[in-house]
Formats: C-alpha cells, sequence, structure tokens
C-alpha cells in the first residue's frame, strides 16, 4: 500500500499536470512519448501560446508550469539544493538533462488537453473540490503513517514528505501555497487522466489482453486523438522561453 501511496503523491506533486507526467496516471509506468505535428503561426493573439482545437494555452500559464515542473524535477534529480528561491530566471543548462525543455513540456500540455478533451465529450470530469478531497486525504495518510507506521512506513513516508516540501521552498512558498496552486491543479489531472484510461478499457471488447497490449491499445488511441485534433503553436515565442 505504501508503495501505492508514494507514487501517486510524488507523481501528484512532482508531476504538474497535467503532464507533464514523467509517471503515467493510468498505469505507474513511464509515460509513453507521443507525436504532435502543429502549425507554427505568429498570428496567435497576444499572449497566448498555443492553441489546441479553440482551447488556448498562454505564454503566462505556461512559464508558470515550466517553473514549478523544473522545481519538482530537480528534486527528483538530487539538485533542490542548487536551486535558488527565485526560479524564474533558471537557466535549463542549470538542471539535469532528464529535465524536459520547453518544447517537450509544451508537448505534454497539449497531450493532456486533448485527453481532457476527449473526456468531456465522454461526460467523464473531476472537479476541483473533488481533486482538493483526494489530495488532502493522500496527504493525512502520509502524515498518519509517519506518525503511526512501522519503521520502514515512517522512513518512506518522511522522506516522501521532506520531498514534497522541498519542492515548495525550491519556488520560495509555503506547503499551503503550493497545494492551493499546483498540488490540487496536479491532483486534478491525475485523476481526469486515470479516469480517461479506465474509460477506454472498459470499452474493449476483448477481456484476454494482457496490460502492456491494453497500454499498447490506449496509447494508439491517444496519439489517435492528437492526430485529428488542430493545434496551433507561437514557435517564435516558445523558442524565446528559456
Amino acid at each position: 500500500m505504501l508503495k501505492k501511496l508514494y507514487l501517486g503523491v510524488l507523481a501528484a506533486v512532482l508531476a504538474l499536470s497535467v503532464s507533464f507526467f514523467t509517471v503515467s496516471a493510468s498505469s505507474g509506468r513511464k509515460s509513453q512519448s507521443f507525436r504532435i505535428d502543429w502549425e507554427n503561426s505568429q498570428s496567435l493573439p497576444c499572449g497566448v501560446l498555443a492553441d489546441v482545437d479553440g482551447q488556448k494555452i498562454s505564454e503566462s500559464d505556461f512559464r508558470v508550469n515550466l517553473k514549478a515542473y523544473r522545481a519538482a524535477a530537480a528534486v527528483q534529480s538530487g539538485n533542490a539544493g542548487n536551486l535558488p528561491g527565485n526560479l524564474a530566471q533558471q537557466s535549463p543548462a542549470s538542471a539535469e538533462s532528464a529535465v524536459k525543455s520547453p518544447r517537450e513540456l509544451l508537448q505534454s500540455m497539449i497531450k493532456v488537453q486533448v485527453i481532457t478533451d476527449d473526456c468531456a465529450k465522454a461526460g467523464i470530469c473531476v472537479s476541483r473540490d473533488e481533486a482538493k478531497a483526494a489530495l488532502q486525504k493522500n496527504l493525512k495518510t502520509f502524515q498518519d503513517l509517519m506518525q503511526s507506521g512501522d519503521d520502514l512506513e515512517k522512513k518512506q513516508s518522511r522522506e516522501a514528505w521532506d520531498e514534497y516540501g522541498t519542492v515548495a521552498r525550491a519556488m520560495g512558498i509555503t506547503l499551503d501555497q503550493y497545494n492551493a496552486d499546483y498540488g490540487i491543479t496536479a491532483t486534478q489531472t491525475l485523476m481526469i487522466e486515470s479516469r480517461h484510461y479506465q474509460h477506454f478499457v472498459s470499452g474493449l471488447s476483448r477481456n484476454d489482453l494482457t496490460q502492456e497490449q491494453i497500454h499498447s491499445l490506449y496509447d494508439q488511441y491517444v496519439q489517435g486523438l492528437i492526430q485529428k485534433s488542430s493545434v496551433t503553436v507561437n514557435d517564435a515565442l516558445l523558442n524565446s522561453i528559456q
């Protein structure tokens, strides 16, 4: 149980929406890379970085998410101690090579938007209040384990909790601020992706498929959704973001 909770909470904390995901919400496996072909256009409205089937991704939102993602990735790679409190001016070269580039992060955000849109069409939704309750429940479980778990549970829970708090400190904000600004949104995205995956699985006509086969079919389905989507990106603006 602890391992599952550990992965679930850290995914919500360290992998922001969204997609930022290094771990797939559907299976705990490493996220699949998807090919995203977009139209380059500098005629998008001012401040808009990308348009996904009419849904806008603003430059300001992207910069905020990029800052949070880099902080989380640095913690995972053991570099949080080298991060300044304000990461707004952080150079990509200061992070580990495993950290996604702005272009790769935008691709992840586009994938999440496509999945979210497909969920909406199927009547699948996760409210912010529902995500907040799920995050609070997971965090309380960690606090309980730190207090009353066995020695191993206490150790692993403390390590996870410290890692969680380090991200907030690296960004120069409190844990409560991090939860409100990032944790809830990340949890909401993970829950949406998970329900999208479960909805897909429930629609399969065969019940003799292995998990690997199901994952492969799901990846193909998502790739098909992406290919059918209309995606426009201001490449010049994206390339200016460091």
